[in-house]
């Protein structure tokens, strides 16, 4: 008990020196302490099926097939989240920005989620969370941009991107929604194919998947 009251208490210390960092915008050290949050996490499932295990054990006529009230013991196992979900898309954009890095490309980050190449091109980067199967949703200031890159993370954890070039960009824009200073755009995924604003006749973007070409 005594180990994972130790384990909780180093969690929640990584969860408020994770959010100093990222108001700093020190993100090398937010990928570190993140990834020190998810071996946490891991440890904490961990023992708490072990003491539940243990418990059954003690308890007459418990079994492991029992319902659990509230949810299956694997969901009452699995922490809460850690972060918000800007929070959350701030921690993927720097994960993305050093995958780029160790490709030998190199984003220079001018303000909130708007970026820019060595040769001078203006980067936007979306990001969202697969909330609903096979969709997401995501935004972006209503600026002008060169290249707009589409983060997707799936509920696996898999993170997709597409980076939408130049003349693509300029096509799609002004199809996107409105909302107050932003403009909305919207992917789903249907088998093998991604698609951008289902239903206003635009081509798949799978062939922008990983399109690094457009970030020199």
């Amino acid at each position: 008990m005594d180990r994972i009251e130790d384990l909780t208490s180093a969690r929640k210390d990584a969860e408020r020196r994770i959010r100093t960092a990222l108001d700093n915008g020190h993100m090398e050290e937010v990928l570190r302490l993140a990834a020190a949050a998810r071996e946490y996490d891991n440890a904490l499932q961990l023992l708490r099926e072990a003491a539940k295990r243990i418990a059954g054990k003690d308890d007459v006529g418990s079994s492991a097939d029992q319902p659990v009230k509230g949810g299956t013991p694997d969901s009452q196992a699995k922490s809460p989240s850690l972060i918000s979900k800007n929070e959350r898309g701030r921690l993927r954009r720097a994960e993305y920005i050093q995958k780029l890095r160790a490709n030998g490309i190199r984003l220079y980050h001018t303000k909130g989620r708007i970026y820019e190449t060595p040769s001078g091109r203006r980067v936007g980067i979306a990001y969202a969370s697969e909330v609903v199967p096979q969709k997401w949703w995501m935004g972006l200031l209503d600026e002008p941009y060169d290249v707009v890159v589409l983060l997707c993370e799936s509920r696996s954890g898999e993170v997709i991107d597409f980076v939408l070039p130049p003349t693509f960009v300029r096509k799609v824009w002004p199809l996107f929604s409105r909302n107050g200073k932003q403009r909305e755009m919207h992917v789903q995924q249907s088998g093998v194919n991604y698609e951008l604003e289902p239903g206003k006749g635009l081509e798949k973007i799978n062939q922008y998947r990983s399109n690094f070409r457009e970030l020199h």
